[in-house]
């Protein structure tokens, strides 16, 4: 093989070499738990769409391809665990990454989040409310 020809497969690898579906690594498959909400430590509370929500756990478990993602909302005035006054953020989806950025596709809508990881972190946006998830690693 030529030296141009070398030089071109080079070039064509590396503007296709974006999205894959999922790390090179499997160091980022696994279960995660939540341990901050815009970095305070649970519980934590935040303001969502002008009202204060509490979150007290949560769960966030990445295979290959897919994802799964529970958080506990505790209602107003309530002190009982976890599905007793208390709401979940559930969603589940696909999920790919592109260097060390993950893109989760949402399976019940048309959504999507993008989020970072490194180190065992993931942090996660909820929606466009500005809030943001830490989930470390198990």
């Amino acid at each position: 093989m030529t030296f141009a020809a070398l030089a071109a497969v080079v070039a064509i690898v590396a503007a296709c070499g974006g999205a894959t579906a999922g790390p090179s690594t499997p160091d980022i498959f696994g279960a995660y738990s939540l341990s901050a909400v815009n970095g305070a430590a649970l519980p934590a509370t935040a303001k969502v769409n002008g009202a204060n929500q509490t979150f007290t756990s949560g769960s966030l478990t990445l295979t290959d391809t897919s994802y799964d993602f529970a958080v506990c909302v505790q209602s107003p005035g309530t002190t009982s665990a976890c599905g007793s006054g208390f709401d979940a953020l559930i969603e589940a989806g696909t999920w790919y990454a592109t260097g060390q950025t993950l893109i989760f596709n949402h399976s019940l809508d048309s959504g999507k989040e993008t989020t970072t990881f490194g180190d065992g972190r993931l942090t996660v946006p909820y929606g466009t409310t500005g809030v943001q998830f830490l989930f470390l690693k198990h």
